[in-house]
């Protein structure tokens, strides 16, 4: 993952700042943190990239076997991330390591279950 600080000009505009985030090809859900940092899972690739926008730094965090579905921020540097792969799991955001992996959901009400 890569963040690349760019700056856009526009006639007559302010200049403003903008950031080009390069390492997931598809996006499917975001978290804001209280840091300041952005969390983004992927379907495509089955990671977290946690976003230093202030830094211009990113870093992955990997652990599930299909599509990232969901991210909840958590307080304690922590957060919460669903997958199709009927797992959530906690993350330690202050060194990527995996606190907890809860398994064996099988599915939402209304919902096909991914697995069977």
């Amino acid at each position: 993952a890569k963040v690349q600080p760019t700056t856009e000009h526009d006639i007559g505009a302010p200049s403003r700042r903008s950031l080009v985030l390069q390492g997931q090809r598809s996006v499917s859900c975001l978290a804001a943190l209280d840091d300041g940092r952005l969390a983004s899972g992927s379907s495509d690739d089955k990671s977290i990239i946690i976003w230093n926008l202030a830094e211009a730094r990113a870093h992955q965090l990997e652990g599930h076997t299909d599509s990232v579905t969901s991210l909840a921020a958590l307080d304690g540097d922590r957060l919460a991330s669903g997958s199709w792969d009927s797992s959530i799991i906690i993350w330690n955001l202050a060194d990527g390591s995996e606190l907890a992996k809860l398994e064996g959901h099988t599915g939402i009400e209304g919902y096909p279950d991914p697995v069977n």
